[in-house]
């Protein structure tokens, strides 16, 4: 086959139906789940990918933090009225990586832990 002086473009990977579950209330465990992983050229998924957890003031993201970057994250006291994000970023091993962050909607507000106390009499 004769090269005529152009490749085909290697696109990056990305992942579909990014989310996570868990209750958005402080000290709850949030879980992060990963759709499907895409890469048009057929690069094989390097893992893990790239995950981050993020924080904002309201639902437009407004004062955006990254909190982590692991798979799953924990709420504290300081996520409390804030709302929480959720993002992933596929990698290949091979070709054009990583890929576009895809991510949640924001979520929340994070709510603190209800605490019963018995009333004095």
């Amino acid at each position: 086959m004769q090269n005529l002086g152009y490749e085909e473009d290697n696109t990056p990977p990305y992942f579909s139906n990014v989310d996570f579950t868990g209750t958005l209330i402080s000290g709850q465990v949030l879980t992060s789940v990963i759709g499907s992983y895409t890469d048009a050229q057929g690069d094989l998924q390097n893992t893990p990918p790239f995950y981050a957890w993020k924080r904002a003031d309201d639902n437009l993201g407004t004062n955006l933090v990254t909190v982590g970057s692991a798979s799953t994250y924990t709420l504290s006291a300081l996520d409390v009225s804030k709302y929480i994000q959720f993002c992933g970023k596929a990698r290949a091993v091979t070709g054009a990586s990583p890929g576009t962050e895809q991510c949640t909607i924001f979520r929340g507000p994070v709510t603190a832990v209800m605490v019963n106390v018995a009333p004095t009499i």
